[in-house]
């Protein structure tokens, strides 16, 4: 009974450290996300970001779109091309960490007041990562993003934020621009020749009327 308990005890050790092996080896692989971000220093932009959220590398990383990226031939106002050619090959290698950014909704006023994508991105796509990790093994994910997943986003801006801040005084520049204009437009007003009556002020023209000197001599 002795002997068998001992060969079941070895039996329970070694598959406890084949499981713990594993489970090591698992947490230890790379592993490469992608998602629509909103834009940091933009309220109108949102971005497609892949990372590599593992321990470890992730090395010929491949990334597809469905459906494909349909990128017009006039297209030198767009960013929509550097998506294309950065994922037309293979990356050889996506650190821990590390992330890849690129501009994939940028909204401008269209019917209605309503922003529309300038970009020839769709709204909805499935994004396919593949790439190889620890023991050289092949790993694929898909990930079926939204623009509504990042457009329904609601926050509050507080007036001590920064962003708070900017927009203070931005609307105090748009003040001191119209102030600016109206002194600048009346300054031009008052600055045409004195011979013209119209030109002076009234306290200037009666004052020139009762004493014809002041005008000067010619």
């Amino acid at each position: 009974m002795g002997a068998v308990a001992g060969v079941v005890a070895a039996i329970v050790a070694m598959l406890a450290l084949a499981s713990a092996a594993s489970d090591s080896k698992a947490r230890s692989q790379p592993r490469v996300t992608a998602e629509f971000r909103p834009a940091a220093e933009s309220d109108v932009t949102m971005d497609l970001v892949i990372t590599n959220m593992g321990s470890t590398p992730a090395r010929d990383v491949v990334v597809t779109f469905d459906p494909p990226l349909d990128v017009p031939e006039d297209n030198s106002q767009l960013v929509a091309p550097f998506i294309v050619r950065r994922y037309s090959k293979p990356i050889p290698v996506l650190n821990p960490q590390q992330y890849l950014t690129n501009i994939w909704w940028a909204g401008e006023p269209g019917p209605d007041n309503e922003l529309v994508n300038r970009e020839p991105t769709p709204d909805d796509v499935t994004v396919t990562v593949s790439y190889r990790g620890v023991g050289r093994k092949r790993l694929t994910e898909k990930f079926p993003l939204t623009f509504e997943t990042v457009s329904l986003t609601t926050y509050s801006v507080s007036s001590t934020s920064l962003h708070g801040r900017l927009k203070t005084i931005d609307q105090s520049l748009k003040k001191l621009e119209k102030a600016v204009t109206r002194i600048a437009a009346r300054t031009a007003r008052e600055s045409r020749p004195t011979d013209d009556p119209r030109s002076l002020p009234q306290s200037a023209v009666r004052a020139a009327r009762r004493w014809p000197w002041l005008r000067g001599s010619r």
